[in-house]
C-alpha cells in the first residue's frame, strides 16, 4: 500500500510504503520531496499521483520518478484525486481550495488524454467541491465523491453536468471501485466507509 502525506504544499510531502501482507511500514519516506501528494492509483508497475499542479508517475519498486504531466496550463487550485480511464487516459479533480484551504472555486474535473493533452472536462458549482473520483468500467462512467455535497454523483462521457445518484452523510472523500463492481466511499461527516449499489449507500465501517 502507498499512503500520501501532505505537508503545506512546501516540498516536504512524501509517500509511505506499507507491506500488504502484515501492515508493516516498509519505507516511511519511500518517495520524498513532494509538494502536496494526494490521490493515487497504480497501473502496471507505475504509481500515479497528483502533486500540487502535476500528475506524476513513480516506479512502485524503486520510487524513481518516471513521468511528470504538468497541469499548470489550466491553472489548477487544489488537485485532489485521480482516476485512470479506459483509454490510457486520466481524470483529475480540482476541489477549488486556495492556499489557506478555503473554497473559492472553480470546481473542476480535468482530462489527460493518451497523448498527454490536458483539458477541462467540466467546470461547474454542481460538482460540489469534487474530491474522490474513480472510473466505473461496468457502467462506463465516472463516480464522484464530493466533499461539499450530500450526494454521491456520476458523470457520463459527454455530459454537461454531474448527476446525483445516492444521498447520504455527505463530505465524501476517498472512493474505490473494485473489480467485482463494489464501490466503496468514505465520509468525513460520520467517519464511515460505505458501499454503493445502485442508488443506495450502505454503511459498512464506522
Amino acid at each position: 500500500y502507498f499512503i500520501s502525506n501532505m505537508d503545506k504544499r512546501d516540498g516536504h510531502g512524501f509517500v509511505t510504503r506499507v507491506r500488504g501482507k502484515d501492515g508493516v511500514v516498509d519505507s516511511l519516506h519511500f518517495i520524498s520531496g513532494l509538494n502536496a501528494p494526494m490521490g493515487s492509483r497504480i497501473k502496471g508497475d507505475t504509481l500515479w499521483l497528483v502533486d500540487l499542479t502535476a500528475l506524476k508517475g513513480f516506479d512502485v519498486h524503486s520510487g524513481k520518478l518516471l513521468a511528470t504531466i504538468d497541469l499548470s496550463s489550466v491553472h489548477p487550485l487544489f488537485l485532489n484525486d485521480m482516476a485512470i480511464g479506459p483509454d490510457d487516459d486520466f481524470y483529475v479533480t480540482d476541489t477549488g481550495y486556495d492556499s489557506n484551504f478555503k473554497h473559492t472555486g472553480p470546481d473542476r474535473i480535468y482530462h489527460i488524454s493518451k497523448d498527454r493533452k490536458v483539458t477541462v472536462v467540466l467546470e461547474t458549482p454542481a460538482l460540489d467541491q469534487p474530491d474522490g473520483i474513480d472510473w466505473d468500467p461496468q457502467q462506463h462512467r465516472l463516480v464522484l465523491a464530493p466533499i461539499g455535497g450530500d450526494s454521491v454523483q456520476e458523470l457520463r462521457p459527454g455530459a454537461k453536468a454531474p448527476t446525483d445518484i445516492a444521498p447520504g452523510a455527505g463530505r465524501y472523500d476517498g472512493i474505490e471501485i473494485e473489480k467485482d463492481g463494489t464501490i466503496l466511499i468514505t465520509s468525513w461527516n460520520d467517519s464511515s466507509v460505505m458501499s454503493l449499489r445502485g442508488h443506495e449507500l450502505t454503511r459498512r465501517i464506522g
